[in-house]
């Protein structure tokens, strides 16, 4: 292809139209990626698979990786934009861009490194600088080879060299069409690239010249269908190229087709550059029709690929769409606005019927055409229910009841409140019960078969937004206050007994429905019923809390959560499919015996029963990725799922653990136990990743459940110790603990020893002071003992005298009467007697005995400090000490008291005492 037509080629590539019409046919429903959501540019190039579920894009960006949680980026060397990409069965991410060509692969812990095939190849097959100018635009695995190319070359890699494949001309991209590696040569026709790297012209092939192939699919094992992208799609079987006959033709040849692919269940998918995707039936014929105005982000088709669960990946010119086509749900939205929230739905004379918030709208019955809904003129404003009633279609509408006739005009039925949920009498068959904005009314048929008004139900005013009749008759109604109303009724509907407001258990959200053979009621999370008996409410076991609704249908039961909708079949089969419906407003309406349809906010969904839920058929394995908070990757599954326990380095206490579930038209919740952390699983939540902190050395196992495959996961990993915490170490502390105790026992033994050693000198201070305070005591006593005896002898020695004196005294008296008549002998002899007695030393050895005894060395101090005392001065002083006075000291000097005075005056200047200086004091203080 010359330069020019690769430019004219990037342009087509680009260009986008779109149309405005609010077509009605049900499709497939569509899940949106835009930029923001994966974090690169809008256009995605090409898809790819790997073996573990993960899907890879070709973006202006990079490589894309998106797991069903998580987006990730790769960039190649110099930040090309990857135009291709594909994957082998070992894993490998090839790519392709301008002037680079290799493959990413990941290791055994989930780490994607970057192998450059470019670089190899052969020296001389090619110049350098044409190299530097190619862009790999296509990437095709076959057999052990995969071939890289451009507009002008094929690169083929056969694990051990790259080969240079140059065809003769300008070409178009490479299809495995049949084990055939087909491609077209713009100048010449279609040729097959064989197993041995040659080139084989079509025959009959040239009538292509002229034409741009963009895509060759299998049609049979014998034949294929040629797209071209602006002259029609042609079949080659027989060895002939011929028109295929189909009433689909004029799309392509109309809004430009790009790519096709064949899908798993025999239909065609193509895309288109200006009006999005169409899926074709194996005969041609149209299925579906997904473009802007019912999914698609964008109406330009860049790149195809249908996933092992048989979904149909879309990268677009602006953003990545995935395409459910193996649900069970078919979806028709209206973006536009013009039909708006779908509250009620019929078929009636062959027209299909929805109730919205805008009025009644129609279409031709016939799930698999394509029309326009239109407004039934009359309608207009919030329709709240449209049933069939004895081949009469009864809507209840805002301002009212109205019958919608077989040509879509109305009939007015009553016009006292908008009509909200109308049901048949069990009883009477003839007649129709409706709550209203005002309370409930009774229709029943007129003279020509016609439903008519026919009385309001007196006594019973509350705005009754549902009914239902019970197995015993009564009838319980819900108000627009979410409060339940217990009704008693007569044949001929009125009250027979006064309206009961019954209070439920736990009284929040209140709703009912019929389910088998009675109506079970629900409050909050809970189930009830009724016990007439007791007149009051038994909570169901049969139905344990959940926060859904209930209904039957078919003998399904119906469980409506917040986000998705459950259906157990009778047949025991479970369908389960994510799914909004509007809150308070659940509208599910069986359409015929096989199939429901569900009210959305912008349009609604029908299911086929029939259909095999992609569970049942699909169980992807979760991707477990292990590493740390830093980024850092250290175990992944199922890579590694065989592998003993992954050891992480010791300072890795905090971890991350990223999940996803492959699943990626659902999302799944998931239970997850971190063994050696937590004994018990975590609640479902849908959140794909946990953070463990304060993890302990060690082995630990990562276990994970989810809700959709119902297996469980587990990568083990262990944490190595640090140095100090290896046993070695251990063994070191215990030594060193030891030791310590050893030290300890040894210090604490010394210090009892020491303790005991102090005890005991302590002891034996004590006890020689009390030895020394009890001799001090007996010395003390002894000494007033002796002080005493001092004191007594002293004052004996005083009495004596005195009284000798007096004898003394007495005796001279007597002489000196007498005079010679008392013998001077005898009076001699007693004087002397008495003067001996008075002046006798052995008074003053016992004295001074015992003073020496009280006051030990006083007289030798005295003695010592004043040497020139007298015996005489000794003894006054030692009188003096005991504080003797003058009058005492008399008799035992045997003086005058006047006498004692010059004596102490003596003593005083031998002292050398001051006339101020109390002697006495001294004596006593020396």
């Amino acid at each position: 292809m010359t330069f020019m037509r690769q430019k004219v080629l990037y342009f087509l590539l680009f260009f986008i139209f779109s149309t405005d019409s609010l077509t009605a046919q049900e499709v497939p429903k569509v899940l949106n990626f835009t930029k923001s959501d994966y974090h690169a540019q809008n256009q995605n190039w090409m898809i790819a698979q790997s073996p573990a579920d993960e899907m890879f894009f070709g973006n202006g960006e990079g490589l894309l990786r998106y797991d069903g949680a998580f987006w990730q980026n790769f960039s190649l060397p110099n930040k090309q934009i990857v135009r291709s990409v594909a994957c082998d069965n070992r894993g490998r991410v090839f790519v392709g861009g301008f002037a680079e060509f290799g493959f990413w692969e990941q290791d055994i812990d989930g780490l994607m490194a970057y192998t450059s095939l470019s670089k190899r190849v052969k020296n001389g097959q090619i110049k350098k600088e044409k190299t530097d100018k190619e862009e790999i635009w296509n990437i095709i695995v076959h057999r052990n080879k995969v071939y890289f190319q451009s507009f002008s070359t094929i690169y083929c890699f056969d694990e051990s060299e790259v080969t240079v494949l140059s065809p003769a001309g300008s070409i178009m991209f490479l299809h495995n069409v049949n084990g055939r590696l087909l491609f077209q040569v713009i100048e010449k026709g279609l040729y097959e690239l064989t197993d041995d790297n040659d080139f084989r012209f079509i025959e009959k092939s040239n009538f292509l010249v002229g034409k741009i192939v963009s895509t060759i699919v299998s049609a049979s094992p014998d034949s294929y269908l040629v797209g071209t992208s602006r002259d029609g799609i042609f079949k080659f079987e027989n060895n002939l190229f011929t028109i295929w006959n189909t009433p689909t033709q004029h799309f392509f040849k109309d809004f430009q087709l790009n790519k096709g692919l064949r899908l798993a269940s025999g239909n065609f998918a193509f895309g288109t550059i200006l009006n999005g995707i169409f899926i074709l039936q194996p005969d041609g014929s149209l299925l579906s029709r997904i473009n802007k105005e019912n999914g698609l982000q964008n109406n330009t088709v860049i790149s195809m690929l249908e996933d092992r669960a048989h979904n149909l990946w879309l990268g677009l010119d602006k953003g990545i769409d995935l395409v459910d086509l193996n649900t069970p749900l078919k979806f028709f939205q209206d973006r536009s606005g013009k039909t708006g929230a779908v509250y009620a739905a019929a078929f009636y004379n062959d027209n299909f019927y929805i109730g919205t918030n805008q009025g009644v709208f129609y279409r031709k019955k016939g799930q698999n055409t394509e029309g326009v809904f239109q407004l039934v003129n009359g309608t207009q404003g919030q329709i709240w229910d449209l049933k069939v009633f004895d081949n009469q279609l009864l809507c209840g509408q805002n301002n009212g009841t109205c019958i919608i006739r077989a040509d879509n005009s109305i009939a007015k039925v009553y016009e006292g409140g908008g009509g909200w949920y109308t049901i048949r009498s069990p009883s009477t068959p003839d007649f129709l019960i409706q709550g209203t904005y005002t309370g409930i009314v009774i229709f029943k048929k007129n003279g020509i078969g016609q439903w008519s008004f026919y009385k309001k139900m007196d006594g019973y005013s509350e705005p009754t937004k549902k009914i239902g009749f019970d197995k015993k008759g009564n009838l319980w109604a819900i108000n627009a206050y979410n409060q339940l109303f217990k009704l008693r009724l007569s044949t001929d509907f009125d009250l027979t007994d006064s309206v009961r407001s019954m209070k439920l258990p736990t009284g929040d959200k209140v709703d009912f429905d019929l389910v088998g053979n009675e109506i079970l009621f629900k409050s909050g999370n809970h189930f009830y019923t009724f016990n007439s008996n007791e007149n009051g409410f038994r909570e169901n076991p049969n139905n344990p809390p959940a926060y859904c609704k209930l209904r039957e249908m078919n003998g399904d039961l119906l469980k409506i959560y917040n986000d998705y909708v459950e259906i157990n079949h009778f047949d025991k089969q479970k369908s389960r499919f994510r799914l909004k419906l509007i809150p308070d407003y659940e509208t599910v309406v069986a359409i015929d015996s096989s199939h429901y349809l569900f009210g959305m906010d912008d349009g609604y969904a029908i299911f086929d029963r029939r259909a095999e839920q992609p569970a049942a058929t699909y169980k992807p394995r979760p991707i477990i990725r292990l590493g740390a908070k830093d980024g850092r990757i250290f175990s992944f599954y199922p890579t590694n799922k065989n592998k003993n326990a992954v050891q992480l380095p010791p300072q890795y206490r905090e971890l991350r653990v990223d999940f996803a579930l492959p699943f990626y038209t659902d999302l799944p919740k998931f239970q997850y136990l971190l063994t050696e952390h937590s004994a018990d699983w975590s609640l479902p939540e849908s959140a794909p990743s946990r953070e463990f902190a304060n993890l302990s050395t060690g082995k630990h196992i990562f276990r994970l459940k989810n809700d959709i495959t119902d297996e469980e996961t587990q990568i083990e990993f262990e944490i190595l110790p640090h140095w100090y915490e290896r046993t070695l170490a251990k063994v070191f502390y215990l030594a060193i603990l030891f030791g310590l105790v050893f030290l300890l026992q040894t210090y604490h033994q010394r210090q009892l020893r020491e303790q005991r050693q102090k005890f005991e000198a302590e002891k034996q201070r004590e006890l020689a002071q009390q030895q020394i305070q009890t001799d001090n005591e007996k010395l003390h006593f002894e000494v007033f003992n002796k002080s005493k005896e001092l004191a007594n002898s002293t004052m004996s020695i005083i009495r004596k005298n005195e009284i000798l004196m007096e004898i003394k005294d007495e005796l001279g008296d007597i002489k000196n009467e007498l005079g010679a008549r008392f013998p001077e002998k005898h009076y001699s002899h007693l004087k002397h007697i008495i003067d001996v007695n008075l002046t006798s030393e052995e008074n003053w050895k016992v004295f001074e005995e015992n003073f020496n005894g009280v006051h030990q060395d006083f007289l030798q101090r005295l003695k010592h400090d004043f040497p020139d005392l007298t015996p005489g001065d000794l003894r006054l002083a030692a009188y003096l000490r005991m504080n003797l006075s003058s009058k005492e000291i008399s008799p035992l000097l045997y003086i005058s008291v006047r006498g004692v005075e010059n004596k102490r005056y003596r003593l005083r200047k031998k002292m050398g005492l001051s006339e101020e200086a109390n002697l006495t004091e001294f004596v006593m203080n020396f």
